[in-house]
């Protein structure tokens, strides 16, 4: 059994639809935590207990560290799958072009040879009927 899979354009636009759920999580990751920070702040103002404003400090200190380092992981892979894309989609089209290559020197080889068997009366060009050449 053949491990190799045949990629068609159709194959990689599938592999990327991905893409772009990442993308929306990644938005929605920043849009959350911008709003996290906002509540905190409102929160820390309204309220005047010193031991609440010190966890809410914590709390948010360290909501930042998570979402720093998960939009950075995050734009990582999204650069990578990217890169994937690109790289799927030109082997695509090198592989269709050598396809293409190939099917125009079997072209060429093939009138050549059957040129040449015509005129060593081998076999019969064929207009509108079958015809034999004894």
């Amino acid at each position: 059994m053949d491990d190799k899979q045949l990629f068609d354009l159709e194959k990689i636009k599938d592999l990327m639809s991905p893409i772009e759920e990442l993308q929306l999580v990644l938005d929605q990751l920043i849009e959350n935590s911008q709003k996290i920070t906002k509540d905190l702040l409102i929160a820390e103002k309204e309220i005047e207990n010193n031991k609440f404003n010190s966890q809410t400090k914590t709390v948010k200190g360290l909501l930042e560290n998570v979402n720093s380092k998960l939009i950075g992981i995050s734009k990582t892979n999204l650069n990578k799958f990217l890169d994937l894309q690109d790289l799927l989609v030109r082997k695509y089209k090198e592989n269709y072009k050598n396809i293409l290559k190939n099917l125009k020197i079997n072209r060429d080889i093939t009138k050549e040879l059957g040129l040449f068997l015509i005129n060593d009366k081998k076999i019969s060009k064929i207009i509108d009927s079958v015809s034999f050449i004894p």
